[in-house]
């Protein structure tokens, strides 16, 4: 086999947009952990909003809650777009708070999901409800 190097271009010439959060940030040659660090933070915001934000959907209405959600996940996925060269930190941030309002909206789409179905209906509701 001998010695192979590992080498890796970017061709400019493709059609294929490079435009994503490694190129934008200059994170090719970042450490594992920072790469990773935008799905961590996604999950952790995932996982402390289920702790908390279901149980107060609960009690505020999960209606308004999962509209809210809705309007702030999109908000924050723009503002990550947005963001210039140089701030991870708050991209991070903003994954965050995007696994937030996910887990708001999965959590109120599934009540709401049985809330609205007939209850004959509830076992197949939460079947396509996970496969979806």
């Amino acid at each position: 086999m001998g010695n192979r190097v590992v080498d890796w271009r970017v061709v400019d010439e493709s059609n294929i947009t490079l435009d994503n959060i490694m190129t934008k940030h200059d994170l090719i040659c970042a450490s594992k952990l920072m790469i990773s660090s935008f799905s961590m933070s996604y999950y952790a915001g995932y996982a402390g909003g289920s702790l908390i934000l279901p149980a107060l959907c609960d009690k505020k209405g999960r209606k308004k809650f999962l509209a809210g959600a809705i309007i702030c996940h999109g908000l924050a996925s723009l503002l990550v777009m947005a963001l210039p060269k140089g701030y991870v930190n708050g991209v991070i941030a903003m994954f965050f708070f995007i696994g937030c309002c996910s887990s708001i909206r999965t959590s109120s789409t599934m009540c709401l999901m049985y809330d609205s179905s007939p209850k004959r209906y509830h076992g197949i509701m939460n079947s396509i409800f996970f496969v979806v």
